[in-house]
């Protein structure tokens, strides 16, 4: 019975260790990587068209 508790810790252990390292992988990939920003024709139309938040406030409460 002994036997199985600590091939269950063991499973853990190793678990916990494969997850670590794939942590470490995708962490380095994304460290790696560059993004490039891009701004959609619908961004820029949203952005036109944006007002402050005093100018929201006054319509939104008319």
């Amino acid at each position: 019975m002994e036997d199985f508790f600590m091939s269950e810790k063991m499973l853990v252990t190793q678990a916990l260790d494969e997850r670590d390292l794939l942590v470490k992988k995708i962490s380095d990939k994304i460290d790696k990587a560059s993004f490039v920003d891009t701004i959609k024709p619908n961004e820029d139309k949203v952005y036109s068209k944006r007002i402050g938040k005093d100018e929201y406030a006054k319509e939104a409460t008319q």
